[in-house]
């Protein structure tokens, strides 16, 4: 028991979104989160006064002995479960607790082992559950392969993503811890002034912060320079873009190859209508700089010093600014000490 009073333990389940996914490592210390299918999504949103921490009877079972241990939501650093070389800590045996247990890798091999070699060890609600969990962690991971082989140019997953885009414009759902990675490549590869109008339509309709923020990066993703100009003309306009969503609309064109060095030269030639409109006090307008910090030519980080001593007045901008400037001097360094090193051994491999 937790000798705590029903209302506070059901609250942390009443009164905010969600579920937990409790997390075990190595050292049989369990963590507990927020379980999003979302890999991308931010866990604190919408907000809620609990934490999203919840009030939490463990049950495990270990060899031949099975209890509860509660998990409150005061331990931040999580709980220590009892261990044992000669069996396997089981948490959540047959699947009534409403959470999902993630094990590290050499405890999902173990369980593994025992399902292979023994599945009768397992109830038939405990393997069904066991399975329930693996599939639906193994989602929040296909995302990430799906979005690394999209950026490597893997012509399949392009295809795909393509496809689901296509789908989607016709009214179709998509699943979503998928849709980030739709928007974004199938815009990249597909998109046209039709479908980034319906995507911008999207955007104003939908009340989903999360939704809002997916759909810019999708609208940022186009290659067609006219349609990139059009949306930085539309950040001007509150009843178009959202104030909250100026910033991010700029950094997101600026991860467009096609964009980059638009968004950088918007800053700078819009400088003082961004300060009137924000105050130089303002944390976001400073951390905007740092979309030049992938830059590495010596034009560029002339640019930049040349910018910043018009504009001597950083404000919220003064770190971020040293921390651009000094990161684009190191680029340049690695690029001169290690470029044609690396040529070299491309063209070892590839030939000329």
């Amino acid at each position: 028991a937790s000798n705590k009073p029903v209302s506070e333990v059901m609250d942390t389940w009443t009164r905010q979104m969600g579920y937990p996914v409790l997390e075990m490592g190595s050292n049989s210390v369990l963590i507990q989160k927020r379980f999003l299918l979302d890999p991308n999504a931010n866990a604190s949103d919408p907000p809620s006064d609990l934490g999203y921490k919840w009030n939490i009877p463990v049950k495990w079972r270990l060899g031949n002995s099975t209890n509860y241990t509660f998990y409150n939501t005061s331990d931040s650093a999580g709980i220590t479960m009892p261990s044992s070389a000669n069996s396997f800590l089981n948490i959540n045996p047959d699947h009534i607790g409403f959470y999902r247990v993630n094990y590290d890798s050499q405890n999902w091999d173990t369980l593994s082992t025992l399902l292979v070699n023994d599945h009768e060890s397992f109830s038939a609600a405990d393997r069904a559950g066991i399975l329930d969990d693996a599939f639906s962690l193994a989602r929040l991971l296909r995302a990430s392969v799906l979005d690394f082989a999209c950026s490597m140019n893997d012509v399949e997953s392009l295809s795909n993503a393509s496809q689901q885009f296509e789908q989607w414009l016709q009214g179709q759902t998509i699943a979503v811890n998928l849709r980030l990675l739709v928007y974004r490549y199938g815009m990249q590869n597909s998109g046209n002034e039709s479908s980034w109008n319906y995507m911008f339509k999207t955007y104003q309709e939908t009340p989903l912060a999360q939704e809002k923020e997916k759909l810019l990066y999708g609208l940022a993703s186009v290659t067609n320079i006219t349609l990139l100009d059009r949306y930085l003309k539309y950040v001007y306009n509150s009843s178009l873009i959202k104030s909250q969503d100026v910033f991010t609309v700029v950094r997101y064109i600026s991860y467009n190859t096609y964009g980059k060095t638009m968004a950088w030269d918007w800053i700078r030639l819009n400088w003082e209508y961004l300060v009137d409109r924000f105050t130089i006090n303002d944390r976001t307008l400073g951390r905007i700089v740092t979309i030049s910090q992938n830059f590495n030519t010596d034009l560029q980080l002339w640019q930049m010093e040349n910018f910043f001593e018009k504009y001597p007045n950083a404000g919220a901008g003064q770190l971020p600014r040293s921390q651009s400037i000094e990161q684009v001097k190191n680029n340049i360094h690695w690029l001169k000490e290690n470029k044609e090193e690396i040529r070299a051994w491309l063209e070892a491999w590839t030939g000329p």
